[in-house]
């Protein structure tokens, strides 16, 4: 695969009901098996992030297309999320908030399984988002191009019109040893951090178990 490709996707936060969480997550394994099997043309991959210790309501999908018309496709609604949806709905505490956006893609190698990975948010200063971009640009194709053994993908959620310096990273490793100690005292990072720090008003991150989906998984 191409190191950058432009994609589409979401970041969806559902809050769940109170001692339902384990059945969502077997509803949500099965609603993604099926978005990646065949039957949602162009469903590139999706990883399930599992709830956090001060969050354990709290249940965050990953999930990727072609183009804005593959994903639309999806939301429409198709059957597979009306399946979803019949499932889940009644165990969700509101309405799941969507970030729906176009996507940079950088992959090494992504494959199905438990995995490890953080969601990051970055406040970009006022006139800055092009030139921190392209830092995260060069950040990305060197953490994927094997100088970080088991970082597996990367995703830049863009700026929305809504949220123009705003900016969101997912990133994933094989395992938690692989993003720290490995990544996190990297020389990769520190050159990034050095660059862009002056750049963002504020960085918010995030770490997670995930359980992550490809196209035929």
């Amino acid at each position: 695969m191409s190191m950058n490709e432009n994609r589409y996707g979401i970041i969806a936060e559902l809050k769940i009901q109170d001692g339902k969480m384990e059945e969502v997550i077997k509803l949500a394994q099965g609603h993604f098996e099926r978005q990646l099997d065949g039957r949602e043309p162009n469903a590139t991959g999706a990883a399930i992030l599992k709830p956090l210790a001060d969050e354990p309501n709290m249940l965050r999908f990953w999930e990727q297309w072609k183009t804005k018309e593959d994903y639309d496709a999806h939301a429409a609604p198709n059957d597979n999320l009306k399946v979803f949806f019949e499932g889940a709905g009644p165990h969700l505490d509101g309405a799941p908030n969507l970030i729906v956006s176009p996507m940079e893609h950088f992959e090494k190698q992504a494959t199905p399984g438990q995995k490890y990975g953080i969601l990051v948010e970055v406040a970009v200063k006022d006139g800055k988002m092009e030139d921190f971009m392209e830092l995260a640009r060069e950040h990305f194709q060197r953490q994927l191009d094997g100088r970080e053994e088991n970082a597996t993908l990367a995703s830049i959620s863009v700026p929305t019109d809504e949220h123009p310096n705003t900016l969101r990273f997912f990133e994933q490793w094989e395992s938690q040893a692989d993003y720290d100690p490995a990544h996190t005292e990297s020389e990769n990072l520190k050159v990034f951090f050095g660059a862009a720090e002056s750049l963002m008003d504020d960085v918010s991150l995030k770490q997670f178990d995930m359980q992550h989906f490809t196209f035929d998984s």
